[in-house]
Protein backbone atom coordinates (compact mmCIF):
# COMPACT_ATOMS: atom_id res chain seq x y z
CA UNK A 1 0.00 0.00 0.00
CA UNK A 2 1.35 3.39 -0.96
CA UNK A 3 1.82 5.86 1.88
CA UNK A 4 1.00 9.27 0.43
CA UNK A 5 1.29 11.33 3.61
CA UNK A 6 -1.86 13.33 2.91
CA UNK A 7 -2.25 14.97 6.30
CA UNK A 8 -1.91 18.75 6.33
CA UNK A 9 -2.06 19.15 2.57
CA UNK A 10 -2.60 22.70 1.35
CA UNK A 11 -5.17 23.68 -1.22
CA UNK A 12 -2.60 23.73 -4.02
CA UNK A 13 -1.34 20.21 -3.40
CA UNK A 14 -2.18 17.64 -6.08
CA UNK A 15 -4.98 15.19 -5.38
CA UNK A 16 -3.53 11.97 -3.88
CA UNK A 17 -4.61 9.95 -6.91
CA UNK A 18 -2.22 12.00 -9.08
CA UNK A 19 0.70 10.44 -7.20
CA UNK A 20 -0.41 6.80 -7.41
CA UNK A 21 0.88 4.03 -9.63
CA UNK A 22 -2.56 3.88 -11.22
CA UNK A 23 -2.01 7.41 -12.54
CA UNK A 24 1.31 6.29 -14.03
CA UNK A 25 -0.28 3.78 -16.38
CA UNK A 26 -2.92 6.08 -17.85
CA UNK A 27 -0.76 6.58 -20.94
CA UNK A 28 0.35 2.95 -21.08
CA UNK A 29 -2.78 0.88 -21.81
CA UNK A 30 -0.90 -2.43 -22.19
CA UNK A 31 -0.24 -2.31 -18.43
CA UNK A 32 -3.97 -2.44 -17.69
CA UNK A 33 -3.92 -6.19 -18.38
CA UNK A 34 -4.05 -8.20 -15.12
CA UNK A 35 -0.93 -10.15 -16.09
CA UNK A 36 0.98 -6.86 -16.46
CA UNK A 37 -0.34 -5.28 -13.27
CA UNK A 38 2.14 -2.71 -11.95
CA UNK A 39 2.66 -3.11 -8.19
CA UNK A 40 4.81 -1.49 -5.52
CA UNK A 41 6.39 -3.59 -2.79
CA UNK A 42 8.54 -2.85 0.23
CA UNK A 43 11.40 -4.92 1.61
CA UNK A 44 12.59 -4.29 5.15
CA UNK A 45 16.40 -4.18 5.16
CA UNK A 46 18.88 -3.62 7.96
CA UNK A 47 19.05 0.08 7.02
CA UNK A 48 15.44 0.80 6.14
CA UNK A 49 12.50 0.07 3.88
CA UNK A 50 13.43 -0.55 0.26
CA UNK A 51 10.81 0.11 -2.43
CA UNK A 52 10.57 -1.75 -5.72
CA UNK A 53 8.09 -2.24 -8.54
CA UNK A 54 7.09 -5.45 -10.27
CA UNK A 55 5.38 -5.85 -13.62
CA UNK A 56 4.74 -8.78 -15.93
CA UNK A 57 3.96 -12.49 -15.61
CA UNK A 58 5.19 -13.96 -12.34
CA UNK A 59 6.78 -16.91 -14.16
CA UNK A 60 8.50 -14.66 -16.69
CA UNK A 61 12.26 -14.35 -17.09
CA UNK A 62 13.50 -11.90 -14.42
CA UNK A 63 14.85 -8.50 -15.46
CA UNK A 64 16.21 -6.30 -12.68
CA UNK A 65 15.98 -2.61 -13.59
CA UNK A 66 18.27 -0.07 -11.91
CA UNK A 67 17.49 3.60 -12.53
CA UNK A 68 19.64 6.69 -12.86
CA UNK A 69 20.67 9.45 -10.47
CA UNK A 70 17.68 11.44 -9.11
CA UNK A 71 15.30 9.23 -11.13
CA UNK A 72 13.22 6.35 -9.77
CA UNK A 73 11.83 2.98 -10.78
CA UNK A 74 8.98 4.56 -12.76
CA UNK A 75 11.48 5.55 -15.46
CA UNK A 76 11.22 1.99 -16.81
CA UNK A 77 7.43 1.98 -17.22
CA UNK A 78 7.68 2.73 -20.97
CA UNK A 79 9.86 -0.39 -21.35
CA UNK A 80 7.34 -2.43 -19.34
CA UNK A 81 4.60 -1.23 -21.67
CA UNK A 82 6.62 -2.12 -24.77
CA UNK A 83 7.25 -5.63 -23.45
CA UNK A 84 3.56 -6.04 -22.68
CA UNK A 85 2.64 -4.94 -26.20
CA UNK A 86 5.11 -7.48 -27.61
CA UNK A 87 3.69 -10.17 -25.29
CA UNK A 88 7.14 -11.05 -23.94
CA UNK A 89 7.40 -13.48 -21.00
CA UNK A 90 9.40 -11.10 -18.83
CA UNK A 91 9.04 -10.32 -15.13
CA UNK A 92 10.36 -6.85 -14.43
CA UNK A 93 11.66 -5.91 -10.98
CA UNK A 94 12.59 -2.23 -10.72
CA UNK A 95 14.34 -0.99 -7.58
CA UNK A 96 14.07 2.46 -6.05
CA UNK A 97 17.67 2.98 -5.00
CA UNK A 98 18.17 4.22 -1.44
CA UNK A 99 17.67 7.97 -1.23
CA UNK A 100 15.38 7.88 -4.28
CA UNK A 101 11.67 7.40 -4.93
CA UNK A 102 9.86 5.64 -2.10
CA UNK A 103 12.95 3.98 -0.60
CA UNK A 104 14.62 4.83 2.69
CA UNK A 105 17.29 7.49 3.14
CA UNK A 106 20.70 6.60 4.52
CA UNK A 107 21.27 7.45 8.20
CA UNK A 108 22.74 10.83 9.05
CA UNK A 109 26.51 10.94 8.73
CA UNK A 110 26.58 8.65 5.69
CA UNK A 111 27.06 9.56 2.04
CA UNK A 112 25.86 8.02 -1.22
CA UNK A 113 28.99 6.35 -2.54
CA UNK A 114 28.63 3.67 -5.19
CA UNK A 115 29.14 0.88 -2.66
CA UNK A 116 26.14 2.02 -0.57
CA UNK A 117 23.69 0.96 -3.29
CA UNK A 118 25.05 -2.53 -3.89
CA UNK A 119 23.85 -4.24 -0.66
CA UNK A 120 20.25 -3.35 -1.54
CA UNK A 121 20.58 -4.85 -5.02
CA UNK A 122 21.91 -8.04 -3.43
CA UNK A 123 19.19 -8.02 -0.77
CA UNK A 124 16.46 -7.74 -3.40
CA UNK A 125 17.91 -10.54 -5.55
CA UNK A 126 18.23 -12.75 -2.47
CA UNK A 127 14.75 -11.88 -1.18
CA UNK A 128 13.14 -12.83 -4.48
CA UNK A 129 15.42 -15.88 -4.95
CA UNK A 130 16.35 -14.68 -8.41
CA UNK A 131 18.76 -16.51 -10.69
CA UNK A 132 19.78 -15.98 -14.30
CA UNK A 133 18.79 -12.33 -13.95
CA UNK A 134 19.04 -9.94 -16.87
CA UNK A 135 20.06 -6.50 -15.59
CA UNK A 136 18.81 -3.34 -17.29
CA UNK A 137 20.59 -0.26 -15.98
CA UNK A 138 20.34 3.39 -16.97
CA UNK A 139 23.07 5.96 -16.28
CA UNK A 140 24.03 5.54 -12.59
CA UNK A 141 22.08 2.27 -12.67
CA UNK A 142 24.17 1.04 -15.60
CA UNK A 143 27.37 1.74 -13.68
CA UNK A 144 26.01 -0.04 -10.61
CA UNK A 145 25.00 -3.02 -12.77
CA UNK A 146 28.55 -3.28 -14.08
CA UNK A 147 30.16 -3.12 -10.64
CA UNK A 148 27.62 -5.48 -9.08
CA UNK A 149 28.07 -8.06 -11.85
CA UNK A 150 31.84 -7.87 -11.47
CA UNK A 151 31.59 -8.48 -7.73
CA UNK A 152 28.65 -10.92 -7.49
CA UNK A 153 27.86 -11.99 -11.01
CA UNK A 154 26.93 -15.65 -10.57
CA UNK A 155 23.21 -14.84 -10.57
CA UNK A 156 23.44 -12.40 -13.50
CA UNK A 157 22.74 -13.67 -17.03
CA UNK A 158 23.37 -10.55 -19.12
CA UNK A 159 23.70 -6.77 -18.98
CA UNK A 160 21.82 -4.15 -20.96
CA UNK A 161 23.53 -0.83 -20.19
CA UNK A 162 21.89 2.44 -21.24
CA UNK A 163 23.98 5.60 -21.55
CA UNK A 164 26.77 4.52 -19.22
CA UNK A 165 29.21 1.74 -18.42
CA UNK A 166 30.59 2.61 -15.00
CA UNK A 167 30.17 5.09 -12.14
CA UNK A 168 31.94 8.43 -12.29
CA UNK A 169 35.68 8.06 -11.81
CA UNK A 170 38.45 10.20 -10.37
CA UNK A 171 42.21 10.22 -10.67
CA UNK A 172 44.10 8.65 -7.79
CA UNK A 173 46.22 11.82 -7.76
CA UNK A 174 43.13 13.85 -6.87
CA UNK A 175 42.10 11.67 -3.94
CA UNK A 176 43.06 14.03 -1.11
CA UNK A 177 41.60 17.14 -2.74
CA UNK A 178 38.29 15.44 -3.63
CA UNK A 179 37.98 13.89 -0.18
CA UNK A 180 38.53 17.25 1.46
CA UNK A 181 36.00 18.96 -0.80
CA UNK A 182 33.41 16.29 -0.03
CA UNK A 183 33.95 16.52 3.73
CA UNK A 184 33.48 20.29 3.63
CA UNK A 185 30.28 20.03 1.59
CA UNK A 186 28.79 17.31 3.80
CA UNK A 187 29.52 19.36 6.93
CA UNK A 188 27.49 22.31 5.69
CA UNK A 189 23.90 22.75 6.80
CA UNK A 190 21.46 21.39 4.27
CA UNK A 191 18.79 23.62 2.83
CA UNK A 192 15.17 22.62 3.46
CA UNK A 193 13.62 20.80 0.51
CA UNK A 194 12.07 23.23 -1.95
CA UNK A 195 8.27 23.35 -2.03
CA UNK A 196 6.59 23.61 -5.42
CA UNK A 197 3.14 25.12 -5.42
CA UNK A 198 1.75 22.43 -7.68
CA UNK A 199 2.60 19.13 -9.29
CA UNK A 200 2.75 20.95 -12.63
CA UNK A 201 5.43 23.28 -11.27
CA UNK A 202 7.56 20.34 -10.14
CA UNK A 203 7.08 18.66 -13.52
CA UNK A 204 8.23 21.84 -15.28
CA UNK A 205 11.34 22.02 -13.10
CA UNK A 206 12.21 18.37 -13.79
CA UNK A 207 11.59 18.73 -17.53
CA UNK A 208 14.15 21.54 -17.75
CA UNK A 209 16.77 19.93 -15.49
CA UNK A 210 20.32 18.83 -16.24
CA UNK A 211 18.99 16.11 -18.54
CA UNK A 212 15.90 17.62 -20.22
CA UNK A 213 12.76 15.52 -20.53
CA UNK A 214 9.50 15.81 -22.40
CA UNK A 215 6.54 16.88 -20.25
CA UNK A 216 4.89 13.44 -20.24
CA UNK A 217 8.08 11.65 -19.20
CA UNK A 218 8.88 14.26 -16.56
CA UNK A 219 5.37 13.85 -15.14
CA UNK A 220 5.84 10.08 -14.98
CA UNK A 221 9.04 10.45 -12.95
CA UNK A 222 7.80 13.31 -10.78
CA UNK A 223 4.59 11.53 -9.78
CA UNK A 224 6.76 9.01 -7.92
CA UNK A 225 9.40 11.51 -6.81
CA UNK A 226 7.36 14.02 -4.78
CA UNK A 227 5.23 13.99 -1.66
CA UNK A 228 2.37 16.30 -0.68
CA UNK A 229 3.12 18.94 1.95
CA UNK A 230 1.42 22.08 3.16
CA UNK A 231 1.33 24.43 0.19
CA UNK A 232 2.24 21.99 -2.56
CA UNK A 233 4.76 19.19 -3.07
CA UNK A 234 8.39 18.48 -2.17
CA UNK A 235 10.94 16.05 -3.60
CA UNK A 236 11.14 12.72 -1.85
CA UNK A 237 14.81 12.17 -2.64
CA UNK A 238 17.54 12.72 -0.08
CA UNK A 239 19.15 16.12 -0.61
CA UNK A 240 22.57 14.55 0.10
CA UNK A 241 22.39 12.92 -3.33
CA UNK A 242 23.66 16.15 -4.90
CA UNK A 243 26.76 16.27 -2.68
CA UNK A 244 30.13 15.04 -3.98
CA UNK A 245 31.18 11.52 -3.05
CA UNK A 246 34.09 11.28 -0.59
CA UNK A 247 35.77 8.62 -2.70
CA UNK A 248 35.26 7.60 -6.33
CA UNK A 249 36.51 4.63 -8.27
CA UNK A 250 39.56 5.12 -10.43
CA UNK A 251 39.70 4.13 -14.09
CA UNK A 252 41.99 1.14 -13.37
CA UNK A 253 39.39 -0.11 -10.86
CA UNK A 254 36.68 0.22 -13.51
CA UNK A 255 38.81 -1.72 -16.00
CA UNK A 256 39.35 -4.39 -13.35
CA UNK A 257 35.58 -4.70 -12.91
CA UNK A 258 35.01 -5.01 -16.64
CA UNK A 259 37.69 -7.71 -16.88
CA UNK A 260 35.72 -9.75 -14.33
CA UNK A 261 32.53 -9.78 -16.41
CA UNK A 262 31.96 -12.85 -18.56
CA UNK A 263 28.28 -12.23 -19.34
CA UNK A 264 27.12 -10.81 -22.69
CA UNK A 265 26.76 -7.03 -22.59
CA UNK A 266 24.87 -4.61 -24.79
CA UNK A 267 25.63 -0.92 -24.54
CA UNK A 268 22.88 1.41 -25.76
CA UNK A 269 23.64 5.05 -26.47
CA UNK A 270 21.44 7.88 -27.65
CA UNK A 271 22.47 9.91 -30.66
CA UNK A 272 21.79 12.94 -28.45
CA UNK A 273 23.07 11.32 -25.27
CA UNK A 274 26.07 11.94 -23.07
CA UNK A 275 29.75 11.18 -23.56
CA UNK A 276 31.18 8.09 -21.85
CA UNK A 277 34.64 8.27 -20.32
CA UNK A 278 37.40 6.13 -21.84
CA UNK A 279 34.83 4.43 -24.06
CA UNK A 280 37.19 2.71 -26.50
CA UNK A 281 39.35 1.11 -23.81
CA UNK A 282 36.33 -0.04 -21.82
CA UNK A 283 34.68 -1.62 -24.85
CA UNK A 284 37.92 -3.38 -25.78
CA UNK A 285 38.11 -4.83 -22.25
CA UNK A 286 34.67 -6.47 -22.24
CA UNK A 287 34.74 -10.13 -23.27
CA UNK A 288 31.32 -9.97 -24.99
CA UNK A 289 29.92 -6.57 -25.91
CA UNK A 290 27.75 -5.14 -28.65
CA UNK A 291 27.06 -1.43 -29.00
CA UNK A 292 24.02 0.29 -30.45
CA UNK A 293 23.21 3.94 -31.08
CA UNK A 294 19.50 4.70 -31.03
CA UNK A 295 17.63 7.89 -31.76
CA UNK A 296 17.11 9.69 -28.47
CA UNK A 297 18.60 11.62 -25.57
CA UNK A 298 20.01 10.54 -22.20
CA UNK A 299 16.57 9.20 -21.20
CA UNK A 300 16.01 7.35 -24.45
CA UNK A 301 14.61 4.33 -22.56
CA UNK A 302 11.55 6.44 -21.78
CA UNK A 303 10.98 7.50 -25.38
CA UNK A 304 8.70 5.80 -27.87
CA UNK A 305 10.78 3.82 -30.32
CA UNK A 306 13.89 3.20 -28.19
CA UNK A 307 11.74 1.73 -25.39
CA UNK A 308 10.37 -0.81 -27.86
CA UNK A 309 13.87 -1.58 -29.14
CA UNK A 310 15.14 -2.16 -25.59
CA UNK A 311 12.24 -4.51 -24.86
CA UNK A 312 13.01 -6.43 -28.04
CA UNK A 313 16.68 -6.75 -27.07
CA UNK A 314 15.64 -8.26 -23.74
CA UNK A 315 13.32 -10.60 -25.63
CA UNK A 316 16.22 -11.79 -27.77
CA UNK A 317 18.00 -12.95 -24.63
CA UNK A 318 15.12 -15.18 -23.53
CA UNK A 319 15.97 -18.87 -23.49
CA UNK A 320 14.12 -20.06 -25.44
CA UNK A 321 12.82 -16.95 -27.20
CA UNK A 322 9.06 -17.29 -26.99
CA UNK A 323 5.93 -15.23 -26.59
CA UNK A 324 3.14 -15.81 -24.13
CA UNK A 325 0.32 -17.92 -25.43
Amino acid sequence: MEALGTQGIGSLAPPPEALTLAACVNDYPALLSPIWLLQRHFLETARGELSYLTCGPENGAPVLCVHGWLDNAASFIPVFNAAAQANLPIRFIAIDLCGHGHSYHLPQGMSYGVWEYLPDIKALIDHLSLSQVMMLGHSLGAGLSTVFTAALGKQIKSLLLVESIAPLVASANDFAAELGHSLVQHAKSRRPARTYKSLDAAVKARASGKYPLGEAHARLLVSQAVQPVEGGVQWRHDSRLVLPSPVRLTEPQVISCIQSIHQPVRLIRGDQGIEINNLAQRLKTFKQVTTYTLQGNHHLHMQSGPAEQLANMLGQWLDPVAKLS
